[in-house]
């Protein structure tokens, strides 16, 4: 479904009658065809940057100091999709560019 469906009425976000994609352009406070649209088709361009996270200059520093002193680091994160997701990516980084030892550790909920 592209944004060009999408419809402004009685400041309520109508999408076709999906009521369900409805409430997530409300709840994430999309108000302009332009948010809309680029939320409904994600560019890499759209993105954050990552360097302008809050204190990401402080964690760049202490992951490399730890791969420096050779020191272990945890990879901690939830069991949602996005949580998993972020855990196999900075896994993956820091297995490929740093050639690390490994363990793994499961905990289920």
């Amino acid at each position: 479904m592209s944004v060009e469906n999408l419809f402004f009425k009685e400041e309520k976000i109508y999408t076709n009658g999906n009521e369900i994609l409805s409430k997530i352009l409300l709840q994430r406070n999309l108000k302009t065809e332009e948010e809309r649209y680029n939320f409904l088709n994600p560019q890499l361009k759209n993105l954050y940057n990552p360097l302008e996270i809050d204190n990401i200059d402080a964690a760049v520093n202490i992951i490399l100091n730890s791969l420096n002193a050779n020191e272990r680091i945890l990879i901690f994160g939830d069991y949602d999709v996005d949580g998993t997701t972020s855990i196999a990516l900075l896994f993956r980084f820091f297995q490929r560019s740093f050639y690390l030892f490994y363990e793994c550790f499961l905990r289920p909920c």
